[in-house]
């Protein structure tokens, strides 16, 4: 099942937009056919994952077809295919994707399955003037007076 974007927010399914997927997830290939210019990131929570794909406001957003899978994305724009395997497992039932009317990028965020946002301790945020205090988490510090630089991390 395939969920087109337009701009009024409405789905349009199309179910013929994509080929079957394989069985695996392994035999599942990356492709750009497009050479869209695109960026796949964590969510600032790390809660998502966001598929950004930079398209120019002239195409016409019934022509973009997406279909979002447990371990797969898949981006079909004027018949070119974008497609992704993704790092987490995603809510499919629960993705977005939306366009930008004044630059054209279409942002899909998917976010991760079975995944809990862990709540920040208080004070965490604080910042300390002693170098050596373990919640600044900026300067390295040593008993040794001869230690300049932190040791390499094996």
């Amino acid at each position: 099942v395939t969920p087109d974007i337009h701009h009024n927010n409405h789905a349009v399914v199309h179910s013929n937009a994509f080929d079957t997927l394989p069985d695996d997830f392994a035999d599942v290939k990356q492709k750009n056919q497009g050479d869209f210019v695109f960026t796949l990131t964590e969510s600032e929570d790390e809660s998502a994952l966001e598929l950004e794909v930079r398209l120019n406001t002239f195409i016409d957003t019934s022509l973009i077809h997406v279909d979002i899978q447990p371990r797969v994305v898949r981006v079909k724009i004027k018949g070119d295919l974008l497609q992704l395997r993704l790092s987490h497992e995603v809510a499919t039932d629960a993705s977005v994707a939306s366009r930008s009317k004044s630059t054209g990028k279409l942002l899909i965020t998917m976010p991760k399955l079975n995944w809990h946002v862990k709540p920040r301790l208080k004070g965490s945020r604080k910042t300390s003037a002693n170098p050596c205090d373990p919640v600044a988490n900026v300067s390295y510090c040593s008993n040794d007076a001869a230690a300049e630089e932190p040791p390499d991390v094996m």
